[in-house]
């Protein structure tokens, strides 16, 4: 689950049980415990081992800057990976996972036009410790996450890789069209959890 604004209006819990959840930075704070927490910046892991060190052993603890006795794990990603497809490759590689569902993965501002031009940011926590200041400062360009994105499910063809409620129906264009990459709505998943539905690609 990734802090982008298309997952603002959705109910997260009732993916409670279903199967691991992995939450980035601090959505614990806000919404519930996930079952894996995950950070990809110093100084958001640092916040996180200092300020909630007791929540963050209670869960498997991801990132790229781990320290010994915190109870963090150190990312197995080759590089450093942002949150979210650290989050994704921590699925796939560390656990096994058949199928990633990417929820609130926003790979685009609000405005955006093209990888240089972003638009403004999408992140439910702009102005808030370690984010932007507001929401009017220019969105990273997303060819970075396209192209972490692209390499992890190019790296795992036997897992299918679901963007769950794409922001304005969109997906970096790069990762569009792989054969284990798929879009579908939210209403698709939960029908697909609760009553076995198939899942349609949009």
């Amino acid at each position: 689950i990734g802090n982008g604004t298309s997952r603002k209006d959705l109910d997260l819990t009732t993916l409670q049980g279903k199967g691991n959840i992995y939450g980035s930075n601090f959505f614990f704070r806000d919404e519930f415990l996930p079952d894996v927490i995950v950070a990809s910046d110093e100084p958001m892991t640092c916040t996180l081992m200092k300020a909630h060190s007791t929540i963050i052993k209670a869960r498997p603890f991801y990132t790229w800057f781990h320290k010994t006795g915190t109870g963090s794990k150190k990312a197995t990603c080759p590089e450093k990976f942002a949150t979210g497809a650290m989050a994704a490759w921590t699925a796939a590689n560390d656990h096994q996972a058949k199928a990633v569902f990417l929820i609130g993965v926003d790979f685009f501002g609000f405005g955006s036009k093209n990888a240089y031009q972003n638009g403004k940011m999408n992140n439910l926590y702009v102005g808030e410790k370690h984010y932007q200041k507001d929401e009017n400062t220019p969105a990273p360009t997303y060819r970075n996450w396209q192209r972490r994105f692209q390499f992890i499910i190019k790296a795992f063809p036997t897992v299918q890789f679901y963007h769950v409620n794409p922001f304005e129906g969109r997906s970096p264009e790069r990762i569009v069209g792989l054969e284990n990459f798929h879009q579908i709505t939210w209403d698709n998943l939960q029908g697909y959890l609760n009553n076995s539905d198939e899942l349609v690609d949009i």
